[in-house]
């Protein structure tokens, strides 16, 4: 599959490039509002596969370069450029899957808090309307994502319509030790997103690093 990331040269574009880059099942393409800095972290994801001895189809260049090219979008920037991001690449979407890790997410007083709003659902109005807009991602760490060759014992939340969310599972199936988990519709991304913060403040104030979430049925 083609996954292109637009703004991929972050902590979680970083950390699933890895991820799905390593062997021949997907073509990645890093996208950045800078296309040398775009280009040069593909290098950068490269070469760390090379090291690692992995195959690997991965090239970079600006955003727009990073949707035109791709099946699947990965919406890796902060909520606050994303209106503006969006309005910028509206004529190279198409009909791809656009899956959003975003959240509107702030820290006040040493805390973290979210925004009353849905970054999906903002990302969903902002796209042509053949975009299939799917939430999930929200609660992985970027580190322990880099460890590309350890497997991860978490669950991912995925919300959206149905055949999307079939696209969004295929790929968690293809990280190590991860399950996708069906949230429901769109909507319901406004309760996941605000995990993130959560989770962010259980770490500062049980000294836990990097904490997930995996759903257990007795």
């Amino acid at each position: 599959m083609k996954i292109g990331f637009v703004g991929g040269t972050g902590h979680i574009g970083k950390g699933l490039a890895l991820r799905w880059g390593k062997g021949s099942n997907h073509e990645i393409f890093i996208g950045s509002r800078n296309e040398s800095r775009g280009r040069e972290a593909a290098e950068e994801y490269s070469r760390l596969l090379d090291e690692a001895g992995y195959e690997h189809e991965i090239s970079g260049g600006d955003n727009r370069f990073a949707v035109e090219n791709s099946d699947v979008v990965l919406v890796c920037i902060p909520y606050k450029s994303v209106f503006e991001t969006m309005e910028s690449l509206s004529s190279v979407f198409d009909d791809q899957v656009l899956i959003s890790p975003v959240v509107p997410m702030f820290k006040s007083e040493g805390q973290f808090g979210c925004d009353d709003c849905c970054a999906a659902l903002d990302i969903d109005n902002a796209t042509p309307e053949g975009v299939r807009v799917v939430s999930a991602f929200h609660t992985v760490p970027a580190k322990p994502l880099y460890e590309f060759d350890n497997p991860l014992e978490c669950d991912v939340i995925v919300c959206g319509e149905n055949d999307a969310k079939m696209v969004v599972f295929d790929l968690i199936d293809d990280i190590d030790g991860m399950r996708g988990l069906d949230g429901g519709d769109l909507s319901v991304s406004r309760l996941t997103e605000a995990v993130t913060p959560l989770l962010l403040n259980v770490s500062i104030n049980n000294d836990i690093s990097h904490p997930m979430i995996k759903f257990i049925s007795p």
